[in-house]
């Protein structure tokens, strides 16, 4: 749920919209935000970005890093959600809605200088980001407003719909577009997912013995992440899979071979497992053998993308994000391990969300859309 505008924010864009004076015709209008309302502005959307990105801003796309980009696009949902006040509030006292102002329109220059000042980034990063975000379908697989903003109208000017970038999966959708376009690139940089998995496990587990990076004795696979509970007798093999969410059919086809592939290798492990029980403690990983734990798990631990399957032989697959708050609650391993393979984390329609259908009529065609809610 979007987090509300603070008090001081909501003083200062009412005042604009005070200000906006229709211009030319009563379905247009022009306004100049001031300083302070962007920075009352900012917070908001730097706490969003803040919390959305889960790679460091020092990853490299073309020719910037994902934390200038970041600066880059908190800007550009400034001018967004000031534009998007601006509009709708005319039918409340009666006025229509000025249609034709609802989409934002400037040219190439003016969008990066706007951006530029905003975001203190230089206007020649800010020229290549906006470059980078602008919609070809021709080009671009899976091309669309909500990853690609900026709609060339001629070779100058671009238009921007508020209401896609206000509404758009920011990290995903870069990272998405870059790895489309710089594939190598992308692949070369993008190494770094299993240790950020491992450190928020880290992190999360402390009352528990974490190890990593274990390299069977031959050498087939390594053990992600190690965790055990003497108190509980428990011993927890986690397999870690971060998959980027597929866009399009093939996509969903190779991430779920990538989950496959996981699960082949956890199998590796409890195989060897049940040869050399005694391997971890001779490598100094456990105190005793793993015959003398009474539990014994083997996890894919899943993020962003993962597809079911029935646990069996003490194979499961579970989400990172189920994991996390249950490591950082739980005093007891095998409880909580219990616990997440009830699968109770999984979101139940009526409970925890809603489906509704709402129609438009546009031009005399009749548009149906799905909307998933809060319950």
């Amino acid at each position: 749920m979007s987090k509300a505008e603070s008090p001081e924010a909501m003083r200062l864009l009412g005042q604009l919209w005070q200000e906006a004076r229709p211009g030319g015709t009563a379905q247009k209008f022009s306004y100049e935000p001031s300083r302070e309302l962007i920075e009352a502005l900012r917070p908001k959307y730097q706490d969003r970005l803040d919390e959305n990105f889960r790679r460091t801003d020092e990853f490299q796309l073309n020719g910037y890093s994902l934390g200038e980009f970041k600066s880059f696009y908190i800007a550009l949902l400034i001018l967004c959600s000031i534009h998007e006040y601006i509009c709708y509030p005319f039918d409340k006292p009666g006025q229509p809605i000025p249609s034709s102002s609802l989409v934002m329109v400037k040219t190439r220059s003016v969008w990066a200088a706007k951006l530029s000042q905003i975001s203190g980034l230089p206007k020649a990063v800010c020229e290549g980001i906006i470059s980078d975000l602008t919609l070809d379908p021709v080009a671009q697989p899976g091309a669309s407003m909500c990853i690609h903003p900026f709609v060339p109208l001629d070779g100058f000017v671009l238009a921007v719909a508020p209401q896609f970038p206000l509404a758009s999966a920011v990290d995903d959708n870069i990272l998405r577009s870059f790895s489309y376009r710089y594939p190598e690139i992308f692949s070369a940089q993008n190494t770094e997912k299993e240790s950020v998995m491992r450190e928020g496990i880290k992190d999360a587990a402390l009352r528990f013995w974490v190890d990593h990076s274990i390299e069977l004795p031959d050498k087939t696979t390594e053990i992600d992440v190690l965790l055990a509970d003497e108190a509980s007798s428990t011993v927890f093999f986690a397999e870690l899979k971060w998959s980027r969410k597929p866009n399009r059919t093939l996509e969903r086809i190779a991430r779920d071979e990538d989950i496959a592939k996981g699960l082949a290798q956890l199998q590796l492990i409890r195989a060897y497992a049940l040869r050399h029980p005694d391997f971890l403690r001779e490598l100094e990983k456990l105190p005793r053998g793993l015959t003398s734990y009474a539990n014994v798990h083997y996890l894919l631990v899943a993020w962003d993308h993962w597809f079911w399957i029935d646990p069996e032989d003490g194979i499961a697959v579970v989400s990172f994000d189920a994991l996390l708050p249950a490591l950082k609650s739980g005093t007891n391993l095998q409880s909580l391990i219990t616990e997440l393979l009830t699968y109770e984390w999984l979101p139940v329609e009526g409970r925890d969300f809603r489906v509704s259908y709402a129609t438009v009529d546009v031009n005399g065609a009749v548009l149906e859309q799905c909307n998933f809610c809060p319950a």
